[in-house]
């Protein structure tokens, strides 16, 4: 039972990685364009 939800969380905790990740890049994506227009 526990190793499941261990399972689990370690998932999400991935998912996030990839999320953090993607925002990370926009975040960068969307400075380099501000920095352009200025």
């Amino acid at each position: 039972m526990l190793e499941e939800y261990k399972t689990t969380f370690e998932e999400i905790a991935e998912a996030f990685e990839e999320v953090a990740k993607v925002l990370e890049e926009y975040k960068t994506t969307v400075e380099e364009t501000a920095t352009s227009i200025e």
